[in-house]
């Protein structure tokens, strides 16, 4: 009787998937997965925000330039965190503008839920484009608390080892690193915002302060 482990191959699961990218020739260094990576930066990255942006400025409507405020915010900021991963700048930079741009989306989404929606199903849409802003934002700032957590638990888990009996080499190793890890880490979005839930918890905070002073402005 044969034990030995199957062999599972991820291009029999993924059919479809990896089939995909080989017509796109992105699997290998083909022609036509440059051509494309050029076509989608030049159409997606820059042409798309700046046409979105450019359609604001001819909106004669305040309501109209509300609607179109959210999902122009978030293409801009996506196409910012995009040229951020192209740089090597995958964390400070791109985060910075993923606070912005949720800031910006769940504020205007409010307005548009308190003034501007026409129907249930414009408010059932805002409602839920809000809470996608929520869902998007979370993740970061609950994984930048947990690595913060982690690592000023450091300085314990290092006393916590098997230290006892090595020799003074060792032991005066042991105490220098330590030493270096007695410094709070804390991880921030363009150096001036920490991603953590505190963040999250005052972007709620000011979605709330802004929905309430909404409310006064429509009475």
């Amino acid at each position: 009787m044969d034990l030995s482990s199957p062999v599972v191959r991820s291009e029999d699961i993924y059919r479809t998937y990896w089939l995909y990218w080989r017509l796109l020739g992105v699997e290998r260094k083909h022609a036509i997965r440059y051509i494309l990576d050029i076509l989608i930066t030049i159409f997606f990255t820059f042409w798309y925000p700046i046409h979105l942006i450019a359609g604001l400025f001819y909106e004669t409507k305040l309501g109209d330039v509300c609607k179109g405020l959210p999902i122009t915010a978030a293409c801009l900021f996506a196409s910012f965190k995009f040229v951020c991963f192209r740089c090597h700048s995958t964390m400070h930079l791109s985060q910075f503008g993923q606070f912005i741009a949720s800031g910006i989306s769940i504020s205007i989404t409010l307005v548009n839920i308190l003034f501007f929606a026409e129907n249930n199903f414009a408010m059932a849409y805002y409602g839920v484009y809000f809470v996608a802003m929520l869902v998007e934002l979370f993740p970061s700032c609950y994984y930048g608390t947990l690595i913060s957590v982690e690592l000023n638990r450091l300085t314990d888990a290092i006393f916590s080892s098997n230290w006892v009996g090595m020799d003074r080499g060792y032991c005066r190793t042991l105490l220098i690193f330590m030493q270096l890890t007695l410094a709070k880490v804390e991880l921030k979005a363009g150096g001036m915002i920490g991603i953590s839930l505190n963040a999250f918890f005052a972007t709620i905070r000011l979605a709330y302060s802004f929905f309430t002073l909404a409310m006064s402005l429509r009475k």
